[in-house]
């Protein structure tokens, strides 16, 4: 899923409750630059997107996320590209299995057919009260 506002939504930390992070259970992760940036995961039985920006990482301290309630037809659009994802690119076990995150990539050959798509698609803009707290990983 490509999301326009991200900055905008990691500046409502300060806004928002702090979630123990103990609470947070990652399903999967979307984009990843050495840890996690954005992803699925669940909170109190319910699936939320959570992300942080690149531009506000920290190397010397944990990363903070905001979780996000999605809309349904958000979350529709988030299934679509993971499976997408996963057809194409790299199918993930998820996370909490009793194996890990193990990674099954596929060829190189196969990754346009999600990249290109994924270009073309049109960014989504998540409302600030869709921001329902944050946590840090």
């Amino acid at each position: 899923m490509k999301i326009r506002n991200i900055e905008n939504l990691v500046a409502l930390i300060e806004k928002r409750p702090n979630i123990p992070s103990a609470e947070i259970q990652v399903l999967y992760e979307n984009d990843h630059w050495d840890g996690p940036l954005e992803g699925v995961c669940v909170w109190r039985g319910s699936e939320y997107y959570f992300l942080t920006s690149k531009s506000s990482l920290n190397e010397d301290a944990p990363r903070k996320f905001v979780l996000i309630e999605l809309t349904p037809k958000q979350k529709g659009q988030e299934a679509y590209w993971h499976r997408l994802f996963a057809e194409h690119v790299s199918k993930q076990k998820r996370f909490g299995s009793t194996l890990g995150p193990e990674i099954e990539t596929k060829g190189r050959e196969n990754w346009t057919k999600f990249y290109e798509r994924h270009e073309e698609a049109e960014p989504i803009e998540i409302l600030p009260e869709q921001v329902v707290g944050w946590f840090e990983m």
